[in-house]
């Protein structure tokens, strides 16, 4: 892929940027808005990251969403982000599914909820946490069931999920395109000048809901999944919980002063 020299849409991040100006070039090079325009979804589709034990991410493209924004004076580039193994399964994670899976390692002693913390962070500032040697577990059927009663609860159908968590080398680059789609469907900056949009952050905010509720309130796990899978509104952050970006010292873990 050709690196593009300035895009409309910026992240507040380095690293999310080169990536996003990365896409978009690829994107126009095959001819995204003409095949957005005839209808021609996920027609194309790029390998962004291979694994040693083969299994893939790969990018589909254009999205179901893709569309010019007259608001932005902007073409929307979404894509599909999916998790591939070497027999041609695939399956694009849900951000409740994410939830699943940080819940699961918190509350399994896959992760400390610090080292959670820590593996959020990095990936919200772009970089490749590592948590060394790791043994992925099988999800315990009751954080499947509270999975599925969310769904139901918001007359949702549930994606299978997956039975066992994700190797953190692996989950890191699957946040961060996912995160990236985030950017690209609701820009936190465009030209240059923040919106109203959440772009990563509100996922990021579920995300640290879900370790926080492993680590101090597990009974609230399908709280933060129906949280995840609300569209209508913007959950208020809960007391207590430390959202990213951390608090400084002189303010409160919601980020308020104190």
């Amino acid at each position: 892929m050709n690196h593009r020299k300035q895009s409309v849409i910026s992240t507040g991040n380095r690293a999310y940027d080169v990536a996003l100006e990365t896409l978009i070039a690829h994107f126009e090079t095959h001819s995204f808005a003409t095949l957005a325009n005839n209808g021609e979804h996920h027609r194309i589709e790029t390998t962004v990251v291979t694994f040693d034990d083969c299994d893939s991410l790969r990018i589909s493209f254009p999205g179901i969403k893709a569309a010019w924004i007259d608001r932005f004076k902007r073409y929307r580039y979404d894509f599909r982000v999916d998790l591939c193994d070497p027999k041609g399964a695939r399956r694009a994670v849900s951000h409740a599914e994410i939830i699943l899976d940080l819940f699961t390692k918190v509350s399994l002693k896959q992760m400390s909820f610090a080292q959670a913390q820590e593996f959020l962070l990095g990936v919200q500032d772009g970089k490749s946490p590592t948590v060394g040697s790791y043994v992925p577990k099988r999800i315990p059927p009751e954080y499947i069931h509270a999975y599925t009663r969310a769904h139901k609860h918001l007359n949702k159908s549930p994606q299978t999920p997956s039975p066992f968590d994700l190797e953190p080398h692996k989950l890191a680059p699957l946040l961060f395109f996912i995160l990236l789609q985030e950017e690209v469907n609701y820009p936190s900056f465009v030209r240059g000048k923040r919106t109203t949009l959440s772009g990563k952050t509100l996922p990021i905010e579920r995300y640290c809901e879900g370790i926080w509720a492993a680590a101090y309130a597990p009974q609230k796990l399908e709280e933060v999944l129906r949280r995840t899978l609300a569209e209508e509104t913007r959950p208020m952050r809960w007391k207590g919980v430390t959202y990213i970006p951390y608090p400084r010292k002189d303010q409160d873990s919601s980020g308020q002063p104190i």
